[in-house]
Parts: C-alpha cells; structure tokens; sequence
C-alpha cells in the first residue's frame, strides 16, 4: 500500500513538472523585438510570432504561352527575395516554387494544404508572386488573375489561373497564421489590393506592437494597379518593384512592418518610373483585420531552422523547399548548373562555380555553350577563350570556330576550325565542312 502510494506521488509530481515546462515552453518560445515605451523611454520586449513561414513563387517561362510572352525577370527576382529574408530576417520556413515548380496544383497545395495543416493564430505568413497577371474585363467588372505554370490568356480557359477572388475569399481565409502578407510583382496585379485601399501611419513603439501583435490582417501589396504594366530593368537586375523591395529588405537594421515597406516602396517605384517617362503606382490595402505584419531581423533572434518537408510532401519533388543555404563546392555549383531548368540558372551556378575554382575547365566550356544556345555569341567566345588557356582541345576549337563565323570574323574562324580538322572525330569531319562553306 505504501508503495503503491509512493508510486502515486512521483507520478503527480512529474505529471505537474510537465505542466510547469509546457506552460513554461509556451510563454518563453516565438519571436520576440524590442521596442521603446513612449511613457517610460525605457525599451521593452514584445513577443510577435510564434513561427514566421514565407512561400516565394517565381515564374518567367510558361507551358503554354508563345516566345514573346515569356519573362526574363521573375525568378530571378523571387530568388532574391528569397536569400535577403534569409540574410536578413527570421523565417523558420521558406517554400520556393520556381517555373515548372510553380503549376497551380503545387501552389494550391502549398497554399491551402501546407500552409493551412502547419501555421496556428499566433504565426505569420509571407507570400510573394512574380509573374504574369491578366485582368479580364466583364460586364459586371474586372476579374483579376495570377498566371501559374501552366496558366494561359486563352479567355476560354482561364479557370487554369488562380484568381484574385480565390486569393482573397480562400486563401486569406484557409491559412489560420495572424497575419499573411501578400507581396504580388506582376503586371495588372492591383485588382488585388484595389478591393479595400487604406491609408495609416505606422508607429515603432512598445503600445503600437502589442496592438497589432493582438489584431489578425490580411495585407496586400502590388507592385502596380490593375491597369499598369510594371517595369523590368531596376536596381541590379531586378524588377523595378522586386529591385526596391530587395533593397528595403536589406537595408533595414531593424524590425520593419508591412505598412512601412508599403509606404517606402510606393515612393521609390514611383520615382524610378517617372524618370523613365512611365506611370506605375504600387498599390496597398487591407484585405482584413487591422493588425500589420512585422519583418523580424537575424540582428534580434539568432535563429533558423531551415525548410524541412512534412511527411505527405517527401516524395514530391515537383515542391522544392529551400532550407538556410550551406557551403557548396565548386563540384557541387557545376552539377546544379547541369540540372538546372532555365538558362538563367544554369549561369548563375556556373559563374558560382567558377568565382569559387577560377581554372575549372568543364565549367567555362559549359558556359560558352550556354551562352551559344542563348545568342550572345561574344559571351561564348569570352568563355570558350578561357577554356583554351586552361588546356588545349580541339573540341573548344571547333567551338571558337564556329562562333566567330557567326560572329562574321573569319580570320579567327578559319585559324580555330582548322586545327579542330585535326580531330579523328565527327568533331574534325564537322570543321571540314564548316571551312568548305566558307571558301
């Protein structure tokens, strides 16, 4: 009997250290930034979020639109946002889905499976589109789409896009985060913002945080309104919108909210496109709630924990999630460049490749041929060139040869495609014929 009630006690008493640790658990973990109380001066804590989630959607290439409808900025841009979040701000997880990734059945898995299963009431929610949009006009008003992967301008199959409507009566309302903050960089994207503009001040002290910290919002942000066409072209091979958004990003030495971003991006786009003789004005509102997002720096919390799959997702690879970047060797760089889907990412990886083993030889080959299928023919001679002082090969002759022949420079052209004759290969019998032609 003694046992039996002895027994009981360290059972109770563990049973009451547990609830103590998760009682305890629950009020010291989230996200937390220090703020000034106006009546005191004295800086106080305010604990924001829990956890803070962010999905970059990035899409310059279409399954089914013609050549000149595809982009030459989007995913560069969505990758840039993607790494000034990481170096800058505390994102416990940061989805990508880039190109023929970004079909609308991934980003409505992502947005209404993923991110409705994982994020609670006390976490936050960043979403940022670059891409196509399309405003249709009807009889009874504009309907406003975001053009995915696998979307089209065909007005007859436009329930292949995702619509304005859904983002904002479904979405908006399916992920239970406090706060979601959509960031949408695409042309003829203000439909989404014009359903409820406002206009407010907001504030960086201890009262003004635990306001908005209490109020759920759903904010929007777009980088025109829905009758502007949006520039390319902007800082540092950006978008206008994306260039500035990025700068803002990492420029901010502090806490910033959305309402901030907002205010700050509108004036500078507006400038950088009235210098270039065109309107675009990004437009801001509140789809609901009154609360207001909040970016939270490194500088206050060291912590991330990367994008690790939830078990329904592991086997998927069309959904690639994008943990905290490590340390990769010039191999590794060179191998992503050889899987690569886009152009653009190929050369990224490569020049990545190449700034960490400046002699690597297969990696400047690659290149020049990259730059070969992509027109910029003085780009590939610069590469090929390269190569050749690295070792001597007929192949990179044969190269060089045929693409100062386009380059119309036949000195060069003869002098490279006849020492690739050399070769016992196709590659010698391919140079024949290219000098034959040029008799």
């Amino acid at each position: 009997m003694r046992l039996r009630i002895h027994s009981f006690i360290i059972m109770l008493s563990l049973m009451f250290i547990f609830v103590v640790t998760a009682a305890y658990s629950a009020e010291t973990r989230g996200l937390r930034v220090m703020a000034k109380e106006t009546s005191s001066g004295q800086p106080k804590e305010v604990k924001i979020y829990n956890n803070s989630y962010a999905v970059i959607i990035g899409i310059d290439q279409y399954e089914n639109l013609a050549f000149d409808q595809q982009l030459a900025y989007p995913v560069r841009d969505a990758k840039g946002v993607a790494q000034a979040l990481i170096n800058n701000f505390i994102f416990d997880r940061v989805i990508t889905l880039y190109n023929n990734e970004a079909t609308k059945n991934n980003i409505m898995k992502v947005l209404l499976g993923v991110l409705s299963r994982e994020t609670t009431k006390e976490d936050a929610v960043l979403i940022f589109w670059a891409g196509h949009g399309y405003t249709e006009k009807t009889a009874f008003g504009d309907l406003g789409y975001l053009i995915p992967y696998d979307g089209t301008f065909n007005t007859v199959e436009l329930y292949k896009n995702i619509s304005m409507t859904t983002l904002r009566d479904d979405i908006s309302k399916k992920i239970p985060a406090k706060h979601v903050f959509f960031v949408i960089d695409a042309c003829y994207g203000g439909l989404l913002a014009s359903t409820r503009g406002t206009i407010r001040q907001s504030f960086r002290d201890y009262n003004y945080l635990k306001e908005i910290t209490k109020e759920s919002v759903r904010q929007v942000l777009t980088a025109g309104n829905k009758d502007q066409e949006v520039l390319d072209d902007g800082p540092r091979g950006h978008s206008v919108f994306a260039g500035r958004f990025i700068e803002l990003l990492e420029n901010s030495r502090d806490f910033i909210t959305a309402t901030e971003i907002s205010t700050l991006l509108k004036e500078k786009v507006f400038s950088d496109a009235k210098a270039r003789n065109h309107i675009q004005t990004p437009q801001y509102g509140e789809l609901f709630g009154l609360g207001d997002f909040v970016f939270i720096p490194l500088s206050t919390q060291q912590r991330y924990k990367g994008d690790m799959p939830d078990e329904s997702m592991k086997n998927d690879t069309s959904i690639r999630p994008n943990a905290i970047q490590t340390k990769l060797s010039a191999k590794d760089y060179y191998m992503k460049a050889i899987k690569a889907g886009t152009y653009y990412d190929k050369i990224q990886s490569l020049q990545k490749a190449i700034s960490l083993e400046p002699d690597y030889f297969d990696a400047y080959v690659l290149l020049g041929r990259t730059f070969l299928k992509l027109s910029k023919y003085q780009k590939a001679v610069e590469a090929f060139e390269k190569a050749l002082t690295l070792k001597d090969s007929l192949e990179i002759h044969y190269e060089l040869g045929r693409t100062y022949r386009v380059l119309g420079d036949n000195q060069n052209a003869t002098e490279h495609l006849t020492l690739a004759s050399k070769s016992k290969n196709y590659i010698g019998q391919q140079a024949l014929k290219l000098l034959d032609l040029m008799k």
